[in-house]
């Protein structure tokens, strides 16, 4: 049986809450394109400097929403197995391969983790995923999951060694 150690929400973080916001900046910057050229904003502010920082915001909020939820995938443990998955495709990576885990809380919230692989994987070389939530979050420390997979992968290894 699998367990879960990504958050339950990695699908809304991953595919609803991008889209949402990327729709609402597209919408807001495709009617700034709307508007005439003679209009002032305030009397004195020129529209075409408005539509140029909307355009700014919406290619920042695309890269940042990139970084921080599109690259999510979802992470569960199966015996000595990780499972990932990206919602469309669902890897098997032996906890042997496992190199490092990186990455921490942080004041948004779950934060981030990271897992280095030895070897390329279908998802690259690492993947990024959140951790299931805290009931008490002890913002800016460890996540106990790094621990327990860090645990985990040891014994991968030994039982790897021992063969």
């Amino acid at each position: 049986m699998a367990r879960r150690i990504s958050t339950k929400w990695t699908f809304f973080f991953k595919y609803i809450f991008p889209v949402t916001i990327l729709t609402i900046f597209t919408i807001q910057t495709g009617l700034m394109y709307c508007c005439p050229d003679e209009v002032r904003l305030r009397g004195h502010i020129d529209i075409l400097e408005v539509r140029q920082g909307f355009a700014l915001a919406l290619l920042f909020a695309a890269g940042f929403l990139y970084w921080s939820c599109m690259r999510l995938k979802r992470v569960r443990i199966a015996g000595h197995e990780l499972l990932v998955s990206n919602y469309l495709k669902e890897i098997h990576v032996p906890l042997s391969q496992v190199e490092k885990i990186s990455g921490s809380d942080s004041w948004l919230g779950s934060g981030h983790l990271k897992i280095h692989f030895s070897q390329p994987t279908e998802f690259g070389r690492s993947i990024v995923f959140m951790p299931t939530e805290r009931w008490f979050p002890c913002y800016f420390t460890e996540h106990p999951v790094v621990a327990e997979l860090e645990e985990l992968v040891q014994t991968a290894r030994k039982k790897r060694v021992s063969r």
